[in-house]
Order: structure tokens, then sequence, then C-alpha cells
């Protein structure tokens, strides 16, 4: 097995475990709204390294496609 795959895995419970203890923390303090958008933002902080470079190879697909692609979004975050 890959280091890199325990690597993942432990990233990925650590980030589950500390959202659920954050959200717990953040109760009454932060707006749910304001909590939400900083997930995201930490997410996307997190995530852009690691597709950066597919993402800009498929940019010409993407952009073809953007409609579908924001319809999908959109169910899967409501």
């Amino acid at each position: 097995m890959h280091r890199a795959a325990y690597l993942f895995l432990l990233s990925t419970m650590l980030l589950w475990g500390g959202n659920s203890v954050a959200g717990k923390l953040a109760v009454g303090h932060v707006s749910p709204m304001t909590l939400v958008f900083l997930r995201w933002v930490l997410a996307v902080l997190i995530m852009l390294p690691v597709g950066w470079r597919t993402f800009r190879e498929d940019w010409p697909e993407l952009r073809r496609h953007w409609l579908l692609v924001a319809g999908l979004g959109a169910c899967g975050f409501t």
C-alpha cells in the first residue's frame, strides 16, 4: 500500500472529526452561513493544489459545459 493513501485517509479522518468538533464549538458564536462559507473556503484551499493541473487541462471542456456543471454542483450542494 502506498504511503500517500494512508496520509489521505488520516487527513480525511482528522478533517471530518475536526469539522464535527468545530461545529459544536461554534454553535451560538458563529452564524451557520458563515460556518458553511468557511468550510467551503478551507476545502477549496486544500483541494486546489491537488487538482489545479487537471483543472487547467480540462478547462476548455468545463467551459463548454458550464451550465451542466453548475446544475450538478447546485444539486450536490442542496
